[in-house]
């Protein structure tokens, strides 16, 4: 949209992060903590973000955010919209960054969209292509973007790993526990992912348990209180997901968390922007 060309020139003078969002296995809630944490980027800490996922993904995201239950991809908020555009105008000409602009959705303030794909337009493609038209698509959304947030999951394809391999910070969400980090530090491992670039996130936090942040940093080798932070499971936010109202409950970032319906998640969900926002300094370090 050309709302965010208006902010172009001044965000180029900004810091620019590209954050992947990956889980070792289902059911962790990536696409959960992603859409937190970067509601809690933009409306908080009013850094221009924008949301996306890799084409296999399909449009789950949209799923999380919509406002209704959407029957089909024909929905006209999704017309002349998101990664099937983008892939139609890499077939014809190079893309730009104001393609980009153009085919993303406002959510609110500082909280941009990119829509997924239906499929369609990928047909034909190369895997190889596929690769060239996500990798293009994240840098040129950096003209516009201070933060760049991609949801990967647990996809393992060559595009996944591509897109972690030039990122500046990859987000692992796993549970808390033992059990929970193993599982994302062996994967962490075993994708080779830089050391600087790792940033732990647990997911649907309980802030009870024995193994709560502070604790896990002192237990686990490796996790300190920089590349680490959580997302707090939230019934208010479960709730706003089941009745289609995430958008408006996320609104609650843009004030102070300790006056909203769940102080933890709102409060836990900015520390976690925070430091994700400076993964580029951190990697300087």
């Amino acid at each position: 949209m050309t709302i965010a060309a208006g902010i172009m020139r001044k965000n180029q003078r900004r810091e620019k992060v590209k954050i992947m969002f990956v889980s070792p296995q289902e059911g962790i809630g990536t696409t959960y903590c992603m859409m937190a944490v970067a509601a809690a980027a933009a409306r908080n800490l009013k850094k221009s973000c924008l949301l996306m996922q890799i084409p296999s993904a399909g449009k789950e995201l949209e799923k999380l955010i919509s406002e209704k239950k959407r029957e089909s991809d024909s929905d006209p908020l999704y017309q002349d919209m998101g990664i099937d555009t983008l892939v139609r105008y890499f077939k014809s000409k190079r893309l730009s960054g104001i393609d980009v602009d153009n085919c993303s959705i406002c959510l609110g303030g500082k909280l941009y969209l990119l829509p997924g794909t239906g499929g369609k337009a990928e047909d034909g493609l190369n895997e190889a292509d596929q690769i060239s038209i996500m990798l293009r698509i994240i840098n040129a959304a950096e003209e516009y973007f201070e933060l760049v947030m991609v949801d990967i999951g647990v996809e393992r394809s060559e595009t996944a790993m591509r897109i972690m391999n030039m990122s500046d910070a990859v987000c692992v969400v796993g549970n808390q526990g033992r059990t929970g980090f193993k599982k994302m530090y062996a994967f962490a491992a075993c994708e080779k992912i830089a050391e600087e670039k790792i940033f732990y996130c647990f997911g649907k936090y309980l802030p009870e348990s024995t193994y709560n942040l502070k604790n896990m940093q002192h237990i686990f080798e490796g996790v300190s209180a920089a590349n680490s932070g959580v997302v707090p499971i939230s019934a208010a936010y479960l709730d706003a997901v089941e009745d289609h109202r995430t958008i408006r409950f996320l609104s609650g970032f843009e004030g102070d968390p300790e006056e909203t319906s769940d102080p933890v998640f709102f409060r836990d969900a900015v520390n976690c922007a925070k430091k994700l926002a400076k993964s580029n300094k951190r990697r300087r370090i």
